[in-house]
């Protein structure tokens, strides 16, 4: 057996000095970059107070995490859905409502998501402009045509939130679309407790759109023209 040995050494230190070679380079080797999203775990509708039971955790790759996911599911237990997920979707900060939508409004305003039947009516919006709420009244085609007129259900409130048409938002996903579309999108809105009771009582049954107007406290320009419909 030593002659065996002595015989075969160069090859076989040639064959350990390789799968040493091997076992270091299988070390080395980068594993899949991942981190831990914070994922809904069913369909769920706008408005819809989050549980722990609405949402767990699953590895995602590095190139789908938004800049505005949630951190951890406890970070979101509580919180208002701002519109419609989907189960798997990976929950950001631009799907719920909470308090800091609300950073800068006068004290006491509340945030109230608002559904537009026509997602091309949010065209033109953007998170800051200051819109007048309109109500329509839902007619059946039999009734008079002034029964269609619009009122005025909210006055000068301002846009927090465009959760159906943020460009952050990863493709594919619920909550609102394209603007143009004739899908229904959500705006949400701060305004005070007694004109979001008005705006929630006319969606029952009017259609609701908005009207732009100028800013009452306009902001530093942003550098470039802007369409206003």
């Amino acid at each position: 057996m030593p002659r065996l040995i002595r015989r075969y050494r160069r090859p076989l230190a040639f064959l350990l000095a390789f799968l040493g070679v091997l076992v270091a380079l299988s070390s080395m080797r980068e594993r899949p970059d991942t981190w831990q999203a914070t994922v809904v775990a069913t369909d769920l509708a706008g408005g819809h107070v989050l549980t722990a039971a609405d949402l767990r955790t699953a590895a995602a790759s590095a190139g789908t995490r938004p800049t505005t996911a949630v951190g951890h599911p406890d970070d979101a237990i509580g919180r208002v859905l701002a519109g419609p997920v989907a189960a798997g979707e990976i929950l950001s900060e631009h799907r719920l409502i909470g308090p800091s939508l609300l950073d800068g409004s006068p004290p006491g305003h509340v945030a109230i998501p608002i559904t537009l039947d026509d997602a091309a009516e949010a065209t033109f919006l953007r998170t800051g402009d200051v819109v007048d709420v309109m109500a329509a009244r839902r007619s059946s085609g039999f009734e008079a045509s002034e029964s269609a007129a619009a009122t005025i259900v909210a006055r000068a409130v301002r846009v927090l939130a465009l959760p159906g048409t943020d460009p952050g938002q990863l493709p594919g996903l619920l909550g609102g679309a394209r603007a143009g579309s004739t899908q229904a999108t959500v705006v949400v809105v701060g305004l005070p407790p007694a004109s979001a009771a008005a705006v929630a009582g006319a969606a029952a049954t009017s259609r609701l759109s908005l009207l732009v107007r100028e800013d009452p406290a306009p902001s530093a320009p942003s550098g470039g023209p802007t369409v206003r419909s």
